[in-house]
């Protein structure tokens, strides 16, 4: 299958990529560029991840974190027509799906997960030939630096191996004076009666790669990005970047 049989939007997000397959195909909708993730560590660590076992807590996760947190910022839909998005972690696509609306026919939106069953929702769900999706792994994103006018991440990050790489990575395919919007599961955060839903929900996810705010910061500080706000709920941090022009 040549690159011009791809969705529209995956042919054009080909230049974007830093290693664009021989034969790309799409045989399910989406782009895969992992397959059976065998040879380099990298890939091996994403086999392990994506497996059965290992998959089915994640996607059970993103689904549970995104049906009470898929309201994004203003600021992340402050966003020019043409714009290019990236949507890491992109779960189901209803993210995705809503950043492509707000870019335009003009513009590309594009969503990275590691869960095929994810990608196969997302792509049944969302049909604008703006929309088009991607299997990749966040430790190690396949973009060239500085490939996004905006990227966001909600609660994906904390369900990767590397989160504080992840953070890094998201930063690196950020273009200058881009914008980034994370949701992640923090450390720490106490639970009340008070307690709103979404924390009587976070407090009840095992958090093994949750972060600290600080560490958020440090890393994103250290990768360019200039500018860094963030609002907690709970376990539930927000993250609103600008990386420096």
């Amino acid at each position: 299958m040549s690159s011009t049989s791809l969705p529209d939007a995956l042919n054009r997000a080909l230049p974007l990529l830093t290693e664009k397959p021989d034969s790309p195909e799409a045989p399910h909708g989406y782009l895969d560029l992992l397959g059976e993730a065998q040879g380099s560590p990298q890939e091996k660590k994403a086999a392990i991840w994506s497996s059965q076992a290992v998959s089915a807590v994640y996607d059970y996760g993103q689904s549970l974190v995104r049906t009470v947190a898929t309201t994004l910022p203003a600021s992340a839909t402050r966003l020019p027509d043409g714009a290019r998005v990236l949507d890491v972690g992109c779960g189901p696509g209803n993210i995705t799906g809503k950043l492509g609306r707000v870019v335009g026919p003009d513009g590309l939106a594009l969503g990275v997960d590691i869960s095929a069953a994810m990608l196969e929702r997302a792509v049944q769900a969302e049909d604008a030939p703006q929309v088009g999706f991607l299997r990749a792994d966040a430790c190690r994103l396949p973009f060239h630096d500085g490939s996004f006018d905006a990227v966001t991440s909600i609660a994906a990050v904390h369900n990767t191996p590397e989160p504080l790489t992840v953070l890094s990575e998201l930063a690196r395919v950020l273009a200058p004076g881009a914008r980034l919007t994370v949701l992640v599961l923090a450390t720490g955060g106490l639970f009340d009666q008070g307690a709103s839903l979404i924390e009587h929900l976070t407090s009840r996810f095992p958090r093994p790669n949750a972060v600290r705010p600080e560490q958020v910061a440090e890393v994103l500080h250290a990768s360019g990005v200039a500018t860094v706000h963030t609002h907690r709920n709970g376990s539930l941090l927000w993250v609103d970047a600008l990386k420096q022009q």
